[in-house]
């Protein structure tokens, strides 16, 4: 899980980011993990096995649904409606995380000549 938390967070364009602020509790219904994700400062933290008591949004959902959302291959709404996902809070936290997402490119020049 901190693998894929962790590739998430370097798909975070710094830029898009700055000066948004969202605080996401996680609760993945099919392994039972819990997780906060902190965007702050351009960059998305994450703490497992804790949920934050200040927390904008709290999301209860499974772990390929969460990254099929994250990645923009499904919307929120389209997970409410088929039930695999509830949420409580504002959901406009998880627009502005999602905003942020900036795929890389997988053909980037490692080394230039």
């Amino acid at each position: 899980m901190d693998m894929l938390l962790d590739y998430c967070a370097i798909q975070i364009d710094g830029e898009k980011a700055a000066g948004k602020d969202a605080v996401i509790n996680i609760r993945f219904t099919d392994t039972g993990d819990k997780v906060s994700l902190i965007l702050a400062n351009g960059v998305l933290n994450h703490r497992m096995d804790r949920h934050e008591k200040d927390a904008d949004l709290t999301l209860e959902v499974g772990k390929m649904d969460f990254v099929k959302l994250f990645f923009g291959q499904t919307d929120s709404e389209a997970l409410r409606e088929s039930g695999k996902l509830r949420m409580s809070g504002d959901s406009v936290a998880l627009d502005e995380l999602c905003g942020c997402f900036e795929p890389s490119d997988p053909n980037f020049r490692i080394v230039l000549p």
